[in-house]
């Protein structure tokens, strides 16, 4: 038997302990590292999941012969098969490998379904309410019951590539968001892809792009501040054909009939035959007409019908109720908390002219006789709220079979869940779009008579009602009852205008008088109006169908027929052919309207309070049919042109053509002042051995910015003598400044200014003076105008500074006319304030809102430290998000170039914080851009926002921007 002694058992002791010990520990650690590298190459898995195979071959089902997708170094597909169809599945399976989250997003948003996927946050039920009674999707599924048997076709294989790729896949496998989504516990269930699901984004971009309404309401908003017609029509004036010439001269447009005669031809309007009412009549086709529609000999394009013609599909449905919720719900959720955060980023997306920024465009084309190659030039670059991924996703299509079902050869942009290319060329043609600000929709007070019935020339009409269910990811179900007049749908109260501005019109008051049970009120229980948004595009159409053809069109009379069949989006449309013709045509059609007030259609013509006409600058009362639509203009009555004698076509959202030819079709095109910089440089760079494609993108860089060239000189015009900036004060509901500048100071941001203007008033990131013309512009806005918009009656109302050049035209006049009025502060009445005085104020704030962001030495001060851009993903990419996700969500902030209303246009919020600072972080700005010269299929250049992929991991999500 053993023994121990005392000492040999101390000293195992211990070693026995230190070893259990040492093994515990060690096999924790084990444990745990093992642990952390099996959970790190889970989260890698699932993270990587999603990114699609790009090498080697893949079976997809349904293919009558082998596709090749070629993926070249920015990752951008070019696919090759050997028929149309083919080529289209091809397209939607690679569509879905690169941007499915993007797609299903969109196709939630415009069917109204977007709480569905994305929870119980109130700004977005909001938005699915207004968006379901809108009926963008029930109008796709009308769209597409019109399709062409071959485009049907095409719509559908497309359709079944998308569903090819998600056929097997889990909502992880598919996109990264969704894994977070689940988290958060909202919708990951993954639907097929459908011909509706296509055709309601292009609803959506219809919607998006038509300005007016917002343009009525600011005039209704401006009436109830100043109760001044005039003043209101000054905060949206048009254009100045002497300074800046529309796209087309009177001699280049191929209509020749006067304004005047197009007045005569739509009436009066005292009597009404109901053509106008729904907007069924034509131009020259009278009420009722109808045609047959035909089929196209070429590309399987369909002639669309007559707008007369009568079609189950077209019969219009429900609307929107009137009381909706605008107010979010606090939540601790941080995934909802960002969702809550970025409700408003969302609806930008699918309602653009709500965000609070101007919308803008630039496209060009030159004829051979000014450029290098003797061939066409044409350059485009869309201007929109950039997203992340890009609203565009380039590819190449290209059928290399033969014989009839291969028709297509074409590379450019496109939406991701559209098939064919929306901007792009083939090898006989290339085109660019803008936005045609036409004005193709109208506010129409509708006189309720009791909760379920309006006034139509003096008799009850029932709205048309319908329930819809709402359903919501975490939250519960909901329902709203939509209504519908003859003229559209309902919108609620204060999405354009509220009923509150309207009873300070004459206009829209009656015997009854305001409140009273004849005409509605609180004492009767029900609202007295209600707002239906009456628009061209609330009618079944053949878009989709149009931009296929447009995808082949090879000459000016294809394109002509392309763009009559895009019936919406209303767009120009600027084209070159490799056999030397330049055109434009628009797209889209434009109401004919009857003249009710001498002010109608008459540039800068300002109406009575009591009869705002009917020329649709002004909500018009819907009870009275004499003020209705008398039809609509098609897309050939609207001027156009080919080869028009000066070579040169520029389109920058500008006026058509001059007031005194061509149909009436609005105010609300941008100002010319970009068309006329870029014309310049055309002129310029062709003088000098004519143009090239590198020039032609230099031409879309333009950078002088309005704030600088119109007014920098009268802003630098300010005088300090014998002023005291330590006294003043901040506007109401701005805190306390941080810092406030001396005489010597603010004499230097003026010299800075003065300086800025004599070198060009250029935008580049190094500008010293653009910080400050910026901030002025934002601030002498406020102190302009936020006194009396806060002393408005029967309640205060809220202040919205305008960035575009509107606002500078609107400062423009206010500075030439120093003793105008509006100079007065309405708060100090003590005070009668002089131009000068508001000037010195305006200063002042801009000196603290700067010094906050770039420092007190105004030495220091340049463009690029304010104005960036930070792609980040609109839903997990913002400062709600925990660090991880929005690491993996956005990317480094870049300087950007560009300003409002420069051909480089840029657009930041100009509204003022509670700290008295402006964002200036980017909001608008080209989101991609593209010049082809026709002398070459591959003299193309190219470049987008963010990149090819909408995979947080791929190495093409943001690789362009980075260029």
């Amino acid at each position: 038997m053993g023994y121990d002694t005392a000492d040999s058992r101390e000293q195992r002791k211990p070693r026995k302990k230190g070893r259990v010990l040492k093994r515990v520990l060690l096999w924790s650690s084990a444990t745990l590292l093992t642990l952390a590298l099996v959970a790190t190459l889970a989260v890698v898995y699932v993270l990587r999941a999603p990114l699609p195979k790009t090498a080697g071959e893949l079976e997809i089902k349904g293919l009558s012969g082998e596709v090749s997708v070629v993926r070249d170094v920015l990752g951008i597909p070019h696919i090759y098969a050997e028929s149309d169809a083919d080529l289209m599945r091809a397209q939607g399976f690679v569509d879905a490998q690169d941007r499915f989250f993007q797609m299903d997003v969109r196709r939630h948003q415009t069917a109204g379904r977007l709480a569905e996927m994305l929870g119980d946050v109130e700004q977005i039920k909001d938005s699915d309410v207004l968006i379901r009674s809108l009926q963008w999707r029930d109008r796709a599924e009308q769209d597409a019951e019109l399709l062409s048997e071959e485009a049907r076709g095409l719509y559908e294989a497309y359709a079944a590539g998308v569903n090819e790729y998600l056929h097997g896949k889990a909502p992880w496998q598919v996109a990264n968001e969704y894994v977070l989504l689940g988290l958060s516990g909202t919708g990951t269930e993954i639907e097929p892809w459908t011909i509706a699901d296509s055709l309601s984004w292009l609803r959506s971009i219809a919607y998006d792009l038509q300005a007016n309404p917002h343009q009525e309401s600011s005039r209704v908003q401006s009436y109830s501040v100043f109760g001044d017609t005039a003043i209101a029509e000054e905060f949206n004036k048009r254009n100045n054909e002497s300074e800046y010439p529309p796209i087309l001269s009177a001699d280049e447009v191929s209509q020749v009939k006067s304004r005047d005669e197009y007045i005569a031809e739509a009436g009066s309007g005292a009597e009404t035959d109901g053509a106008g009412a729904d907007g069924a009549g034509s131009a020259g086709s009278g009420a009722g007409a109808s045609s047959s529609g035909g089929s196209s000999e070429q590309g399987g394009v369909v002639d669309p019908p007559a707008t007369g013609q009568s079609s189950a599909a077209a019969a219009p449905t429900a609307a929107d109720t009137a009381t909706t919720s605008t107010a979010a719900a606090p939540t601790a959720d941080p995934v909802a908390a960002q969702l809550e955060t970025v409700a408003r980023e969302l609806q930008r997306v699918t309602r653009i002219v709500d965000a609070n920024v101007a919308l803008g465009s630039n496209a060009f084309v030159v004829s051979g006789e000014h450029t290098a190659s003797g061939k066409p030039i044409l350059a485009n670059d869309p201007h929109l709220p950039i997203s992340y991924p890009s609203t565009w996703h380039q590819v190449g299509l290209h059928c290399v079979g033969s014989g009839e079902g291969c028709s297509f050869d074409v590379a450019g942009f496109g939406f991701a869940g559209v098939p064919g290319v929306m901007i792009g060329r083939n090898a006989q043609l290339s085109w660019g779009i803008t936005s045609f600000l036409g004005d193709t929709a109208d506010l129409v007070v509708e006189r309720n008579l009791s909760e379920d019935s309006y006034e139509r020339d003096g008799v009850p009409v029932a709205y048309e009602t319908r329930t819809e269910e709402f359903k919501v990811a975490g939250g519960e179900s909901f329902s709203r009852e939509l209504k519908r007049s003859v003229h559209g749908p309902i919108v609620p109260d204060k999405q354009f205008v509220s009923v509150d501005a309207l009873n300070s019109l004459p206009a829209f008051q009656d015997a009854a008088g305001s409140g009273s049970e004849a005409s509605g009120g609180s004492e009767a229980g029900f609202s007295r109006y209600s707002i239906a948004l009456q628009a061209t595009g609330d009618q079944p159409g053949y878009t989709g169908e149009g931009f296929l053809a447009l995808n082949r069109a090879k000459n000016p009379t294809e394109v002509q027929r392309a763009a009559k069949l895009i019936t919406g989006p209303n767009l120009s449309l600027v084209y070159a052919t490799d056999a030397g013709d330049i055109g434009y045509v628009s797209t889209g059609k434009i109401p004919i309207r009857p003249k009710k007030a001498e002010s109608d259609f008459v540039v800068d013509g300002v109406p009575s309070a009591d009869n705002l006409g009917a020329d649709g600058r002004w909500p018009r009362p819907g009870w009275d049919s004499s003020y209705d639509w008398r039809g609509l203009y098609e897309n050939e009555q609207i001027p156009s042109t080919v080869n028009p004698d000066d070579g040169i076509i520029v389109s920058t959202n500008n006026d058509l053509a001059p007031a005194e030819v061509g149909p009436y079709l609005g105010t609300a095109f941008d100002h010319g002042n970009r068309a006329k910089q870029m014309r310049e440089r055309i002129v310029e760079f062709a003088k000098d051995g004519g143009l090239t494609l590198k020039e032609a993108g230099q031409v879309m860089l333009a950078d002088r910015v309005p704030v600088g060239y119109v007014i920098g000189d009268d802003l630098a015009a300010v005088e300090f003598a014998g002023f005291d900036p330590t006294g003043v004060k901040p506007r109401e509901g701005v805190e306390q400044p941080k810092h406030t500048p001396t005489v010597k100071q603010l004499e230097e941001m003026r010299e800075l200014l003065s300086s800025w203007v004599r070198d060009g008033s250029h935008s580049d990131v190094d500008a010293q003076g653009m910080p400050v013309a910026a901030s002025l512009a934002s601030h002498l806005q406020y102190r302009l105008f936020a006194d009396e918009f806060a002393a408005a009656q029967p309640e205060p109302a809220e202040f919205a500074p305008d960035p575009s050049s509107t606002a500078i035209e609107l400062l423009r006049g206010l500075l030439a006319d120093p003793q105008n009025p509006l100079w007065d502060d309405v708060s100090t009445p003590e005070i009668t304030e002089t131009a000068n005085d508001i000037l010195r104020l305006a200063y002042v704030d801009a000196y603290r809102d700067l010094s906050q962001q770039l420092g007190t030495n105004t030495a220091e001060w340049r463009w690029g430290d304010l104005h960036k851009e930070t792609p980040a993903h609109p839903l997990f990419g913002g400062e709600g998000m925990p660090w991880f996700i929005r690491a993996l969500f956005s990317r480094d902030a870049h300087e950007l170039a560009g300003g409002p209303s420069a051909p480089q246009l840029s657009y930041f919020n100009p509204a003022v914080n509670p700290d008295g600072t402006v964002s200036y972080e980017n909001h608008l700005a080209a989101s991609m851009r593209y010049a082809v010269d026709m002398s070459g299929v591959n003299k193309v250049l190219w470049v987008n926002t963010s990149g090819s992929s909408g995979h947080p991991l791929s190495p093409h999500v943001n690789d362009q921007f980075e260029h």
